[in-house]
C-alpha cells in the first residue's frame, strides 16, 4: 500500500530532522523529451557545454509538474521552486548537423553557426535514492507596486546523485545556473 502524502510543511518539517545530509527516493514516470528514458523529473538543455557548466544555452525546460519524493518517513509532492537539483546527465548528445536537430528544438531556429551543439538530460529516475539537504535561502523581490525590495527567505531541498559534503559536488542544473546558496 501506498503511503500517505503529507503536505509540504510537514515534509520540510521530517527533514529538518534529519543528518545535514539524507536519503531522499523519487517516485514518478514520465518520458523526458529528448531521450524518451522514463523519469520521476526532466530537465533539459541545448547549447555550448564546457565540461560541467553552460557557457551558451539556445534552449532549456524542465517538468511542469510537482514531484513526489519521501525522505525520513514523510512522503510529499514539492512545487519546483522548492528542489534544486545537482545531476550528471543522465542522457547526452553532441549534433554536428541541422539536419540531424529532434522536433523539440525546431523553434529555437538554431543555425549552422551555432554549430556544434550539445544537448543533454537531466533525470531523478523513479525508485532511485538521491541525496539531500535543506538550505535556506534569501531573495530581494519588490512588493507589487514597489520599488524597494524585501528580503524574503525560503527552504529549498537540494538533491543530488552525489554525496553532498558542505556544497553538492555536481552544479546546479541549467534551469537554475545562475542562483547561489
Amino acid at each position: 500500500m501506498d503511503q500517505a502524502l503529507v503536505s509540504e510543511t510537514a515534509f520540510f518539517a521530517a527533514a529538518r530532522g534529519l543528518a545535514e545530509s539524507f536519503d531522499v527516493q523519487v517516485f514518478g514516470d514520465q518520458p523526458a523529451p529528448l531521450s524518451g528514458q522514463r523519469c520521476a523529473y526532466w530537465e533539459w538543455a541545448v547549447g555550448q557545454r564546457h565540461e560541467l557548466s553552460w557557457s551558451i544555452t539556445y534552449g532549456q525546460g524542465a517538468t511542469d509538474t510537482e514531484v513526489e519524493l519521501q525522505a525520513g518517513g514523510a512522503r510529499a509532492r514539492l512545487p519546483l521552486g522548492k528542489l534544486r537539483t545537482h545531476l550528471a546527465p543522465t542522457w547526452s548528445k553532441k549534433y554536428d548537423a541541422l539536419e540531424a536537430l529532434p522536433p523539440l528544438l525546431a523553434p529555437l531556429k538554431l543555425t549552422q553557426a551555432d554549430l556544434p551543439l550539445d544537448a543533454a538530460e537531466y533525470c531523478l529516475l523513479p525508485q532511485k535514492t538521491y541525496f539531500g539537504r535543506l538550505v535556506q535561502i534569501t531573495i530581494h523581490l519588490p512588493p507589487e507596486g514597489q520599488a524597494d525590495p524585501l528580503p524574503q527567505t525560503r527552504e529549498l531541498l537540494l538533491l543530488s546523485d552525489a554525496p553532498i559534503l558542505g556544497q553538492p559536488q555536481q552544479p546546479v542544473k541549467p534551469h537554475y545556473q545562475g542562483c547561489s546558496y
